[in-house]
């Protein structure tokens, strides 16, 4: 499953959703300088398999995001490309060759893929913008392009010791399982911040 690097990053687990189940995870790669991961799954998952594209979808392509924006149900949001080879300055490190999009983009879709007219992925949305006066800037964010998360993917596909966790101490290995909270915080990472905990929890309390 290919995500954000920040989604993962310093990550005590690893699950993934489907629905009312999940399955544990680890980290097989992971790329900071361009914000992009490889997680794989402790066993065999079903659902639709996303193809990326070969090729960088033209300026004013049509194309949509697709995630849990805010932590909502699935959604998805239309947009264009609004440019290709962009570059966001995130103050400790420079994203480039980022495709930008006017497509609504909230904390939530990060590590969701921007998919064309075909179904294909164009690319892996990362970020959105900000102005100097840390304003979010309307209809500005961006995505890793397909080609460039191919690369990555198919070496990081090879590999068989996976990236290890964040050390907990000395407490059991936290479980598989779902466990619904309610998080009030509005940091993009507060809902998988909060999962985590309470793997650990489980963990602990064995």
């Amino acid at each position: 499953v290919v995500t954000a690097a920040h989604v993962v990053r310093g990550a005590a687990a690893i699950s993934v959703a489907f629905g009312s189940t999940s399955v544990d995870a680890t980290v097989v790669g992971a790329n900071e300088e361009a914000d992009i991961a490889l997680v794989r799954t402790d066993r065999p998952i079903q659902g639709h398999q996303f193809q990326l594209r070969t090729s960088e979808p033209p300026v004013a392509a049509d194309v949509a995001a697709l995630g849990f924006p805010l932590g909502r149900p699935f959604t998805f949001t239309k947009g264009t490309v609004g440019a290709l080879d962009a570059e966001q300055d995130r103050g400790d490190r420079v994203l480039r060759n980022l495709i930008q999009t006017d497509a609504a983009i909230n904390y939530g879709n990060s590590g969701g893929p921007l998919i064309t007219q075909d179904g294909q992925v164009a690319g892996i949305v990362v970020t959105i913008d900000f102005d100097d006066y840390n304003n979010r800037a309307e209809g500005i964010a961006y995505a890793v392009t397909a080609p460039r998360v191919a690369s990555a993917v198919n070496e990081w596909k090879s590999r068989s010791a996976p990236v290890a966790f964040r050390d907990c101490g000395t407490a059991p290995a936290p479980g598989s399982g779902f466990f619904p909270f309610t998080v009030s915080a509005d940091h993009d990472q507060a809902s998988s911040i909060g999962q985590s905990l309470l793997l650990h929890g489980q963990g602990i309390n064995r």
